[in-house]
C-alpha cells in the first residue's frame, strides 16, 4: 500500500480495533504520525517563541497569551491522530499473532516512574539532612531511574514485536482473517 493511500486507511477505519493491518501499511501509517507530530513541535516552537520575544519587545503579554492558545490548539492535532494509531497499533500486533492486551504492559513503566520517584525523594531528602533539597532532587532522578530504564526496554520490545512479518492461520496465528 502507498504512503497516501495508508494514511486515507488510516482515517477510513480510525476506531476499526478487529481484524489485522499488514506491516507496511502500519509503517506508513506511523511515519505519517511521527511527521505530523514533528512538524506540530517545530510550528508550535516557533510561534511560543515568536509570541515571547514580541511580548518582550513590547511589554505587552496579550502576544505570549495568543502564542499559548495557538500552541495549545496545535497540541490537539496529534491528539487526533491518537485513536487511528492506537487501533493500528492492536490490528497489528493480531497480525503478528499477538495478544493485544500486551499493551497494558505500557503501564508499569509509568507506575515504576511514579513510585520510584516519590520514594526517590522521600529518601534522598532523609539521607541528605541539611541539605533536603538537593538531596531530594537527587533521590528524585535515581528513583525514576527504573521507570525510565524500563520504558525503553518497553519500547524496544514493541518496535520489534510490530517490525515482524505476518503470521498466517497455518502459522498458528489464531487472529488472522482465515
Amino acid at each position: 500500500m502507498e504512503f497516501t493511500n495508508a494514511i486515507k486507511y488510516g482515517f477510513k477505519n480510525y476506531a476499526n480495533f478487529k481484524g489485522v493491518i499488514d506491516r507496511r501499511t502500519f509503517w506508513w501509517w506511523y511515519l505519517f504520525a511521527a511527521g505530523v507530530s514533528f512538524v506540530v513541535q517545530i510550528v508550535s516552537t516557533g510561534i511560543s517563541a515568536a509570541a515571547v520575544s514580541s511580548g518582550m519587545a513590547t511589554g505587552d503579554s496579550s502576544a505570549s497569551l495568543i502564542g499559548g492558545g495557538v500552541t495549545s490548539l496545535l497540541g490537539l492535532l496529534p491528539l487526533a491522530i491518537y485513536l487511528p494509531t492506537l487501533a493500528l497499533v492492536i490490528r497489528r500486533l493480531r497480525d503478528v499473532g499477538t495478544n493485544p492486551l500486551f499493551l497494558l504492559f505500557s503501564l508499569i513503566p509509568g507506575v515504576l516512574l511514579f513510585i520510584g520517584a516519590a520514594f526517590g525523594a522521600i529518601a534522598g531528602a532523609s539521607i541528605s539532612g541539611s541539605n533536603s533539597l538537593a538531596g531530594g532532587f537527587a533521590g528524585l532522578f535515581l528513583g525514576m531511574l527504573p521507570g525510565v530504564l524500563t520504558g525503553i526496554g518497553y519500547s524496544v520490545w514493541l518496535i520489534v514485536l510490530l517490525a515482524k512479518p505476518t503470521k498466517t492461520a497455518a502459522q498458528g496465528n489464531k487472529f488472522a482473517v482465515a
